[in-house]
């Protein structure tokens, strides 16, 4: 991309715009990538750099991240006429000078970046949904909360009030588990990874490695019978063998939430449902 070499390893990618409604105008050719690199062509750039498709050109992200490992990048498109964000999870200590723990935000409305509160272990996926950020991975307090490998913030707020704390919020009860993957696909975020149970206010259910968090909407032909934000995790059919980290997956068609994909490692090697 624009003739330039990333001198190290690239880990995730994501790319600002698509699908987006607000005032960012450039935001669709913006990729950012991440990794393990310290260069991008003649760019220095610590483990992470944007490429522009219009310029042709990369560019750092201010200094860049201090990070032993970037597992995950998730963009926000904003609202109104303000531009995306970018977040970036993993087991990351800083951003120059600035203190991350583990999860740092970038806006590309000013180009700096600013630190999500500490989470006290690694985070492996990042998703958005809702105007929320979803981290998962193998933690257990997030922002000084109780959160069992799964959290949100709700980024609206944010926008609010820019002076406000960021407030990280359980996932029903969370997951008996690590979580490797988020995805979310038609209303409802698919998580994967080495679980075994989830719980909300309906009590434990079984996971089996993946699981669903969905927002239930009213039932049309019985009104009442669900709240609008009523949100409860559902199992997955169909995942049926045990033992195995579901690491990866992806949604084959945006509107249909019965249509995916997921790549399970276990105990006979790699495999794609």
């Amino acid at each position: 991309m624009g003739g330039a070499v990333v001198q190290g390893t690239v880990t995730c990618v994501a790319v600002a715009g698509q699908g987006e409604h607000g005032g960012d105008s450039t935001a669709h050719h913006l990729v950012y990538v991440a990794g393990r690199f310290g260069m991008v062509g003649d760019v220095q750039a610590s483990n992470i750099a944007v490429y522009n498709h219009t310029s042709r050109r990369w560019k750092a992200l201010g200094p860049g991240l201090k990070a032993r490992d970037i597992f995950a990048l998730a963009v926000w498109p904003g609202v109104g006429n303000s531009r995306h964000s970018l977040f970036a999870v993993g087991s990351i200590s800083h951003a120059g000078d600035l203190l991350l723990g583990n999860v740092g935000r970038w806006r590309a409305e000013t180009e700096t970046w600013h630190p999500m509160r500490n989470v006290n272990g690694i985070i492996r996926a990042a998703a958005v949904m809702h105007s929320r950020l979803y981290i998962g991975g193998d933690f257990t307090v997030a922002g000084g909360q109780p959160a069992a490998a799964i959290a949100y913030t709700n980024l609206t707020e944010q926008e609010v009030d820019r002076g406000a704390a960021v407030k990280w919020r359980e996932v029903g009860a969370g997951v008996q588990g690590n979580v490797h993957a988020l995805r979310p696909v038609a209303g409802c975020l698919y998580v994967g990874g080495r679980i075994d149970s989830v719980g909300d206010h309906e009590g434990i259910k079984p996971a089996n490695n993946v699981a669903r968090w969905c927002v239930l909407k009213e039932n049309i032909a019985y009104p009442g019978r669900k709240s609008l934000r009523q949100e409860v995790w559902e199992p997955v059919d169909g995942l049926d063998h045990s033992g195995g980290t579901v690491l990866a997956i992806a949604g084959a068609d945006p509107l249909m939430g019965t249509d995916l994909l997921w790549s399970e490692v276990g105990g006979f090697g790699s495999r794609v449902v």
